[in-house]
């Protein structure tokens, strides 16, 4: 995602690029950047792209102020776990000179969003229809996943079938149903596990926790900290995404265009792996329109936010928000295959118009780039075939 982002802003006219790469990156993710000064030596400069290397425990103040020139736009790409996002975020807002734009989300909505407890808090207040949610404290956490990963075969299994073949509608009255149990505080699809536990469970993990808030008040941050784990139960529908980019004061955000995701089942684990885009014509409809009614409720902002849903037609409230990713995601590298438009000049607001121009068809993706676009006759005759 950052080699693509990076080669957007490269097509863009007069505009210099400085990279800044934390060396707690892994090689992978290093490596195809500096391809882009055509040596691994990071402080080398070729182009417009010139690297550096955070070291650990440097102040990314300190390097900007360091640099000759720190740019009039800051993209942050960075993981929303363990308050990194958000702690560089407030640096940033409380050090950076008034002419320079920081294309993020700010630091207030990107902690709540990365507070998947807190976003179904504030989810309910805005009467948004969403997973309901409870915290769990981490030992009790831990145990759960250490007594269903012993328990082979389940209660539920038949003859023939492991517990991650069987369909997540289906179980046998009385004896349990499917939850899913992933962290509070968590990144992508890191951790989230489905698990099988007896309907009594929801009642009793979530005896002393308040499953809806208030309609009214604050959201807090701090309720139950300990609880750094999320129960839910697991509901039927299509995983979608749709991304948001932020028009600031001046422009209307834009709607992308909705993206099913591609959910993999590794044991326990339900794991992202890319995804396609657009969805089917029903689902865009849906997705879209709720698309623009959530850019009214957030209101102006800058970057990229990034909805996960659940779409169920044949449920008379066919969409159900999942989270809120507080970044730039994934789906970005889908979304600039598919676009005529660099999403890149959208992202800095630059240019008269907020409407991006797409290619007629379908593009499938994974976690590091496109793996195929179908044109709109290839796509329709994969259909009729």
């Amino acid at each position: 995602m950052l080699r693509a982002v990076i080669d957007d802003l490269r097509q863009i006219p007069d505009v210099e690029i400085i990279v800044f790469v934390s060396d707690t990156v892994s090689e992978n993710v290093a490596s195809p950047v500096a391809q882009f000064s055509g040596s691994v030596q990071c402080q080398r400069t070729a182009g417009s792209v010139r690297e550096f290397f955070v070291r650990s425990g440097q102040s990314l103040i300190t390097l900007l102020n360091d640099t000759a020139s720190a740019g009039d736009r800051i993209l942050l790409i960075a993981p929303e776990c363990d308050g990194i996002l958000t702690s560089f975020l407030r640096d940033l807002e409380c050090s950076l000179p008034e002419d320079v734009v920081l294309i993020n989300l700010d630091s207030t909505r990107s902690q709540l969003f990365a507070d998947k407890f807190c976003t179904f808090q504030w989810l309910n207040q805005q009467k948004i229809p969403t997973i309901s949610s409870r915290l769990l404290a981490n030992e009790r956490a831990l145990s759960i996943l250490n007594e269903w990963e012993a328990s082979t075969p389940h209660p539920n299994n038949v003859r023939g079938q492991n517990r991650d073949e069987i369909d997540p509608d289906t179980h046998v009255e009385g004896t349990g149903r499917w939850f899913v149990l992933k962290p509070r505080f968590g990144v992508g699809s890191d951790s989230v596990h489905k698990i099988w536990l007896p309907e009594s469970s929801w009642n009793r993990d979530g005896s002393s926790i308040h499953e809806s808030p208030a309609d009214e008040g604050q959201i807090d941050f701090s309720p139950e900290m300990t609880a750094e784990w999320i129960l839910q139960p697991f509901v039927h529908g299509e995983a979608c995404s749709v991304g948001l980019i932020g028009g600031g004061l001046a422009r209307p955000g834009i709607v992308l265009k909705p993206a099913f995701q591609k959910i993999r089942h590794v044991g326990s684990q339900l794991q992202y792996s890319g995804g396609s885009i657009p969805c089917s014509e029903e689902y865009c409809e849906i997705i879209e329109s709720f698309g623009r009614r959530f850019l009214q409720i957030l209101g102006p902002f800058n970057g990229y936010v990034g909805v996960d849903l659940l779409l169920d037609t044949t449920n008379s409230e066919p969409l159900k928000i999942v989270e809120i990713n507080p970044r730039l995601c994934t789906s970005y590298v889908g979304y600039r295959e598919l676009a005529i438009d660099n999403l890149a000049m959208h992202l800095l607001q630059f240019g008269e118009s907020s409407a991006v121009r797409w290619k007629s068809g379908r593009v499938t993706f994974g976690l590091t780039g496109p793996d195929r676009f179908q044109s709109s006759d290839e796509f329709c005759s994969t259909i009729d075939s």
